[in-house]
């Protein structure tokens, strides 16, 4: 697919909006904080025409539950599938942004995956008709690595009780952490976290 898009390259515009969509809500705390903003970008021929777009929306695609046990797209499959419908030979791609506490609501059934997906699509249409800011200059990225640090780690009778736990990725984690300590090694204060951009 790659080899494909560079065979055909040709001149275009590249340019963002950014709309909103109301549907994810906070999964670990009724009211809690969520990202309601779609940024898209899109890319235009000379005379106009779309070629593709890109949307980006922090929500996991978990309308469907285990009890939909088929392969589907959810939410993001049916905006992408919309999109490419209204805009014969474009490419439409939905990225899931930072969504990791959001989950998509009313959520269980496919008929609501459908109404997700149909939402995201009526916004990047409303956004279509409207102004679009260029990028301009070459394209840059960057790279890093931040250290993120722990909470204060627990002291070595705290592991030892979490090790008795019932639950068993608290117990286990106890254990690796115990025979750590038992080896002389120090236990992580901090996570490496890569931010690209």
């Amino acid at each position: 697919m790659a080899l494909a898009a560079l065979k055909d390259r040709r001149p275009a515009r590249l340019e963002w909006a950014v709309g909103r969509v109301p549907f994810a809500h906070n999964r670990r705390r009724q009211g809690g904080p969520v990202d309601h903003s779609l940024p898209a970008l899109r890319v235009t021929t000379p005379d106009g025409r779309l070629r593709a777009v890109l949307v980006r929306y922090a929500c996991h695609c978990t309308t469907l539950t285990g009890a939909f046990n088929r392969i589907h797209g959810d939410w993001a499959g049916v905006a992408q599938a919309v999109i490419e419908e209204k805009h014969p030979g474009a490419v439409a791609m939905v990225a899931i942004g930072c969504g990791a506490d959001a989950n998509p609501q009313p959520r269980g059934e496919l008929k609501q995956a459908i109404e997700h997906g149909r939402e995201i699509a009526a916004e990047v249409e409303r956004l279509l008709a409207g102004v679009w800011k260029p990028v301009r200059g070459p394209v840059v990225t960057r790279r890093i690595t931040v250290q993120l640090p722990f909470a204060p780690l627990p002291s070595r009778e705290e592991w030892q009780r979490r090790a008795q736990s019932k639950h068993f990725a608290t117990a286990y984690h106890a254990k690796v952490y115990l025979a750590r300590l038992d080896a002389g090694q120090k236990l992580p204060t901090h996570v490496p976290y890569p931010v690209q951009v």
